[in-house]
């Protein structure tokens, strides 16, 4: 037998194409995953980044400022407080999670304190929901101050991100559920 040193036979060939399909085949899922991932993580940050914009933008304008967040359909807006209109919605528009991802607001009498031993006292009555009496409020005050709100977003293949607004200076903290869905 004489073997030519210039290629490979049609056996390697086929050894090696079948070694590329079954390492494919064990990192394509971990890609699945790692993508549904990154898209939690995004929102989240999206989110942190529009509470921050907000309660800044109140502070430095001394105007009220509320993020409304619409459950049915996985969007938030971010309305500004006028006194001859009352809340309007800034240019920004609706902010719409990428599907399969969901919100839900936990508001302040639901809220666990850190230690996890006791509930952190509900928001004053007059921030816990808007004249319109939507629910799904956020409001950022001039003050600096914000409502007991914790903000969760779910994927059903990635678990679940929780944004915290702390009540008093407005300061967000993520942090990941693990184990829940």
């Amino acid at each position: 037998m004489h073997r030519n040193p210039d290629g490979f036979s049609l056996i390697e060939l086929m050894i090696v194409i079948v070694l590329l399909t079954i390492a494919a085949g064990a990192i394509v899922p971990q890609f699945a995953g790692s993508r549904d991932d990154a898209k939690l993580r995004a929102a989240a940050r999206e989110l942190v980044a529009t509470v921050r914009d907000a309660a800044s933008r109140a502070v430095t304008t001394n105007r009220r400022y509320r993020i409304v967040f619409d459950r049915q359909r996985a969007r938030y807006r971010v309305d500004a407080y006028g006194a001859e209109r009352g809340f309007e919605p800034l240019d920004d528009g609706m902010v719409q999670l990428d599907p399969p991802l969901q919100v839900d607001v936990v508001r302040g009498a639901d809220l666990v304190a850190a230690d996890e031993s006791e509930p952190v006292p509900p928001p004053p009555e007059s921030t816990s929901a808007d004249a319109e009496g939507e629910t799904d409020v956020l409001h950022l005050e001039p003050d600096g101050s914000a409502d007991a709100r914790e903000v969760v977003i779910r994927h059903p293949a990635a678990g679940m991100l929780v944004v915290s607004i702390d009540p008093v200076t407005a300061q967000v903290a993520t942090r990941e559920e693990v184990g829940r869905r």
